[in-house]
Formats: C-alpha cells, sequence, structure tokens
C-alpha cells in the first residue's frame, strides 16, 4: 500500500517523454503509442537518471544532433525511440559517444584544440632570423672538400 502512494507522488511522465522525443528528435520516426514495454524501459531510465527529465532533454537533443544515429553511416541504420530508452544506449548517447566527428563536447561551449600546422622552411627561417640565430645555411662543398695531397698543389677536388 505505501508504495502505491509513492508511486502517485513520483509518477512516471510517460505522456511528457514521449511528447519531448517526438519534438525534439524531428528526424526520427514518432512514436505514436506508450505499450507495457516501453512502460518497463522508462520507468527504469526514470528511476536510473534520478528521476529528471532534463537527462531525457539532453538525450533526444544529442540523439538529434547526431548524424550518425540519423542514418549518415555505412548501413543507413537509424536509431529509434526503443534503441535510446535502452540502459547502455542511453549512457552511450549521453556520455557523447554518437556525436558528430569535431563537435564541441555537448553543453561544454569549448572547441576542442586544432593540432597544430607543420612550419614551412621559410617560417622556421624567419623565427630564427627574428632572435639572431640564423646565421645562413654553410658552404658544405667548402666544408667537406680536401686538398689534393698527391701533387701538392692546393687545388680542391670534390
Amino acid at each position: 500500500m505505501i508504495e502505491k502512494k509513492e508511486e502517485k507522488n513520483n509518477p512516471v511522465p510517460y505522456q511528457k517523454i514521449k511528447d519531448l522525443y517526438n519534438d525534439t528528435c524531428k528526424s526520427f520516426s514518432r512514436v505514436i503509442t506508450i505499450s507495457a514495454n516501453r512502460k518497463k524501459a522508462i520507468a527504469a531510465r526514470w528511476k536510473e537518471y534520478g528521476e529528471n527529465i532534463e537527462a531525457f532533454e539532453t538525450l533526444f537533443k544529442m540523439a538529434e544532433e547526431s548524424n550518425f544515429l540519423k542514418g549518415e553511416n555505412e548501413r543507413h541504420w537509424t536509431a529509434t525511440f526503443d534503441w535510446l530508452m535502452k540502459s547502455a544506449n542511453m549512457t552511450k548517447v549521453l556520455e557523447g559517444n554518437y556525436q558528430n566527428k569535431g563537435s564541441v563536447k555537448y553543453g561544454s561551449g569549448i572547441k576542442p584544440a586544432e593540432p597544430p600546422r607543420a612550419k614551412t622552411q621559410q617560417e622556421l627561417e624567419d623565427e630564427l632570423r627574428k632572435d639572431g640565430s640564423f646565421k645562413g645555411y654553410p658552404d658544405f662543398n667548402k666544408m667537406f672538400s680536401r686538398k689534393e695531397e698527391s701533387n701538392g698543389s692546393g687545388i680542391e677536388t670534390p
């Protein structure tokens, strides 16, 4: 009897979650009915995520923003409401596993740093000239040439 009272105080908002999905996930098939199996899955995720509607809002926003979940993948597979309601799948989506490559982490507002571009030889030389450490290239021919020892003429040979 006590359990029924608690359920009435914190009922699972099935209709609200369904409407939130249909309003947010425009690229996915619409949910028409909430079957008994769907109620079980929704209720389990509701409890798992602290009876917090924001978890569902975030889930649905992230799913809608994911090209992969909308079918832009090798198999043209598309996520469904039932797929999103599975514990492991909801966790993976919320952890960002299906975000578009190079996209901003959800809610962070910070773009990933771009990898540094390799400098050209000219850019490196210019930097060295500015700090005074570039003195030009050595004359390798002069450094590695030898005097002709056999005739003693002093003529350098390559």
